[in-house]
């Protein structure tokens, strides 16, 4: 028998749609668990409406979601906007939320008042 990895592995478009989390195959973009043991199964799924359609939304909120950020590259910035830009840079690279500055603001300001 066959397991849900190695029917993954079988086929770059499997391992482009599909990702196996514990015994279970699932399809990316529509979120469904799929049978593994038939690889026609697989290649149905591939060419259905509902998967297709799913792809199409899935590429249409990528084209949608902002990927750049346009940075100030004027030398009369102060330091604390140098400052500014170097944490967001930081903090989109890493995917963290910007959202998230003030708690760490917060911790911080904690950390270097008790002088940890």
């Amino acid at each position: 028998m066959v397991s849900a990895t190695e029917r993954r592995l079988e086929n770059p478009e499997y391992k482009k749609n599909f990702y196996v989390n514990g015994q279970k195959l699932f399809c990316e973009c529509c979120q469904s668990v799929l049978g593994h043991k038939k690889k026609s199964t697989l290649d149905t799924h591939l060419k259905s409406d509902k998967h297709k359609k799913n792809v199409r939304k899935a590429e249409n909120k990528i084209k949608a979601r902002q990927t750049t950020l346009n940075v100030n590259n004027n030398n009369d910035l102060n330091e604390r906007e140098v400052i500014n830009t170097a944490l967001v840079k930081a903090f989109t690279h890493a995917d963290i939320p910007l959202e998230k500055v003030d708690k760490l603001k917060d911790f911080f300001l904690e950390f270097c008042r008790n002088g940890m």
